[in-house]
């Protein structure tokens, strides 16, 4: 049975002095907010980490499709302690994120972890769910967005700061 560290906070907004591009795709925008209430999370399960990186969301949905902003972001983060015991570190990031605009979320990483991002449309009440969001030395975030049919869509960007 895993153990659940949950934390459900409205994070004050970054100086849009915050810039992030990722080079990968040619984003860039401003930050919205920075969260590290997961890092602070991680080290309340006694578990050890090898990397503390940051994790990107990104708001892509392009404006000639309406350009919603996300309601709000659930971050899972399921990980093992230094026992073997499962736990889920769990935050929800209640902050609009605009179009073009970034959410960074600082983290703690071993190599039990495993990411799941989930992602609400201010227009819409149902979460879209992205498991395994996170790969280092592959991605270190997700662009999402609304697919021309109206489904939801997403890809992984790389080397976002």
């Amino acid at each position: 049975m895993a153990h659940v560290i949950a934390a459900s906070l409205a994070i004050a907004p970054a100086s849009s002095a915050l810039a992030y591009s990722c080079t990968g795709l040619n984003y860039n925008g401003n930050t919205e907010y920075t969260d590290d209430n997961l890092q602070t999370q991680f080290d309340q399960i006694d578990a050890s980490h090898t990397s503390s990186p940051s994790f990107w969301v990104l708001n892509d949905n392009y404006v000639a499709f309406g350009g919603k902003s996300i309601k709000d972001v659930q971050i899972l983060q399921f990980c093992e302690n230094n026992s073997g015991e499962s736990f889920i570190v769990r935050e929800v990031l209640s902050h609009n994120i605009s179009y073009s605009n970034a959410a960074r979320i600082k983290l703690r990483w071993n190599d039990t972890c495993r990411l799941q991002v989930e992602v609400r449309w201010k227009t819409s009440g149902d979460y879209h769910r992205i498991h395994d969001a996170y790969d280092p030395g592959e991605n270190n975030g997700v662009a999402v967005f609304i697919k021309n049919n109206g489904d939801f869509g997403y890809k992984g960007v790389d080397d976002c700061r």
